[in-house]
C-alpha cells in the first residue's frame, strides 16, 4: 500500500482496500472487473489480494456486504423506523436518487446491476444478488403488511401489490441512473410514485404515533 497508510492496523488497511474494491465492482460489475482492476484500485498485488480476501468471488461477496452496511443501508433503516408509509417511501426513493447518482462510484445499485450478464460459470454470483433483492422485496412486503394491520392503508390497497410496485420503482431508478438519467429526471419519477403511495394510505391514520 502507499505511504499514506503505513503503520495502520491490518483491519484498517483491509477496510480501505475493500472499499476501493467495492467501488470498482459497483462501477464495472462483477464480469467487467478484472483482477488487474482490483490490484490497481487496492494497491495490492495478486498474492496479497488473494491472501486478504481469497478469490474474486469471495472478494465480490465481501464487497457486496460492505456496500450493504456502508452505502446501501438506508433501506433497512427506513423500513425499521416505524414511520408512515408515504414518508418512509419518500425518504427511501429520494435517498436512492442520491445514492445512485454519486459521481465517484458506479451509477445505480450494486445489488441490482453488479451481476448483469454473468457467464454461466458465475451464475452463483448472480443468484446471491437475486437472493438479496428478494430479501428486500420480502422486507418491503412485511413493512406494508404491518401498515395494513394498523389501519394505515386503504381497504382496497394490497400490500403485496404495493411491494411489487415499490420494487419496480427501485429497480427502475437503478437502471435509469446507470443509463445516465439526471437526478432531476429521476426526481420526477419519485414524486409521481410518492403521490400514488399517498392515495393508498388512509390520511386519518397515516400520521400514527411512534
Amino acid at each position: 500500500m502507499g505511504t499514506a497508510i503505513r503503520g495502520r492496523p491490518p483491519k484498517y488497511i483491509r477496510e480501505i482496500a475493500l472499499d476501493k474494491a467495492m467501488r470498482i465492482f459497483w462501477r464495472k460489475s462483477y464480469e467487467g472487473t478484472s483482477l488487474d482492476d482490483l490490484c490497481k484500485a487496492t494497491g495490492m498485488n495478486r498474492p496479497s489480494l488473494y491472501k486478504a480476501f481469497g478469490d474474486k468471488d469471495r472478494l465480490f461477496g465481501a464487497a457486496v456486504e460492505w456496500y450493504l452496511s456502508h452505502e446501501g443501508n438506508l433501506t433497512q433503516f427506513w423500513l425499521e423506523s416505524n414511520r408512515p408509509v408515504t414518508e418512509t417511501f419518500a425518504k427511501l426513493l429520494n435517498g436512492y436518487i442520491e445514492l445512485f447518482s454519486q459521481p465517484d462510484t458506479g451509477r445505480g445499485c450494486l445489488v441490482v446491476l453488479g451481476a448483469i450478464n454473468c457467464r454461466p460459470e458465475h451464475q452463483d454470483v448472480a443468484d446471491k444478488l437475486t437472493a438479496l433483492r428478494l430479501d428486500t422485496h420480502r422486507r418491503v412486503t412485511l413493512f406494508l403488511q404491518k401498515a395494513a394491520a394498523r389501519g394505515e392503508l386503504n381497504a382496497e390497497a394490497c400490500p403485496e401489490a404495493l411491494a411489487e410496485f415499490f420494487m419496480a420503482i427501485f429497480n427502475g431508478l437503478s437502471v435509469q441512473a446507470r443509463d445516465g438519467s439526471s437526478p432531476a429526471k429521476m426526481q420526477y419519477i419519485v414524486d409521481q410514485a410518492v403521490r400514488l403511495f399517498a392515495t393508498w394510505t388512509d390520511k386519518n391514520t397515516s400520521e400514527h404515533n411512534d
